[in-house]
């Protein structure tokens, strides 16, 4: 099994202060899951988006999004299916 390093792994900013590192994935050979680390700063926001496939926040298709209202950093790890 192939062992990464998240310095190693490119950060793509999703929007201002949102920022996401792919950890697994269909591009690193998974089939079926996709990996992410997810930071937003104080006051950043996810926007609005939906998914082709279910998660947590709900079935395949259904809009979401979040603002972290805190005044710290927050991190989440985001698994989802591929």
């Amino acid at each position: 099994m192939h062992i990464s390093d998240k310095a190693d792994i490119p950060r793509e900013e999703l929007a201002p202060g949102v920022d996401r590192w792919s950890l697994l994935d269909g591009d690193k050979g998974a089939e079926s899951l996709s990996v992410g680390d997810v930071t937003l700063a104080a006051g950043a926001s996810v926007p609005t988006h939906m998914h082709p496939t279910e998660e947590i926040l709900g079935p395949p298709g259904v809009k979401h999004g979040f603002v972290n209202r805190s005044a710290v950093f927050q991190y989440a790890t985001v698994i989802q299916p591929e």
